[in-house]
């Protein structure tokens, strides 16, 4: 059995950034009953946060241990472990895409909480937001788009990394291919001429994600003190 959790530890990052956000949202003076359906969603979405934030770090432990554990010389089912190690893939980018659209979520609740006229946030269709198109939501696109908190959002949104999440997580959850191809460095003419058993075959690196996952963290982190700033100087 290979232990995939990681250690959380809640006085590190990024878990004491989202409590200090929690704590400002609910210490404000604009915080009130009135407006509890925004008030729950936005916890909601910060819990969502992190939630994603530990499945991202439990699936890249549980990746690098698995890949690590076999290196070069694959258990006695071979096709077991492989897709195992692709479905590990599949879920680690899913969960840092789903990351970036919490916070996305969080920061329209809190919007709505200022300006619940013009951010509506009423029901679950009001808040359905994306982190990569803020702009389709015209209202909340306005109340931010000169703010500091929105270049940052469009620097991460821009950034080759984030599009790369991007178009992993949708390559394995709309096309054919399997996960381990994004990580192979064999011609994808050649990839179109060897059949599934062949692909489960090939090797891929340890270390494949932890370019991602380094990634955002460091971003993140951008995003959350931001937030917080945001946060403080509006509520």
């Amino acid at each position: 059995m290979i232990d995939a959790v990681p250690n959380i530890d809640r006085n590190q990052f990024p878990f004491q950034k989202i409590q200090k956000i929690q704590d400002t949202y609910n210490g404000s003076k604009l915080f009130d009953t009135k407006n509890k359906f925004c008030s729950i969603e936005f916890g909601r979405a910060l819990h969502g946060f992190e939630y994603r934030y530990i499945s991202s770090k439990t699936q890249e432990k549980r990746y690098f241990d698995i890949t690590l554990k076999y290196g070069d010389t694959p258990p006695v089912e071979p096709i077991n472990y492989r897709f195992l190690q692709d479905e590990t893939i599949y879920l680690f980018f899913t969960c840092c895409l789903s990351l970036f659209d919490c916070y996305a979520y969080a920061l329209y609740a809190a919007c709505s909480h200022l300006d619940p006229s013009r951010i509506p946030l009423n029901n679950l269709k009001d808040g359905n937001v994306s982190f990569h198109k803020i702009k389709d939501k015209k209202s909340l696109y306005n109340f931010l788009k000169d703010k500091t908190i929105y270049k940052i959002i469009e620097n991460t949104k821009d950034d080759p990394k984030y599009k790369d999440i991007q178009n992993f997580r949708n390559y394995l959850n709309h096309r054919a291919h399997l996960p381990r191809t994004i990580f192979l460095s064999t011609d994808s003419h050649i990839l179109s001429r060897i059949d599934t058993i062949e692909y489960l075959n090939m090797e891929i690196k340890p270390n494949a994600l932890c370019e991602y996952k380094d990634w955002i963290d460091q971003n993140i982190n951008g995003l959350l003190e931001e937030f917080y700033l945001f946060l403080m100087d509006h509520f």
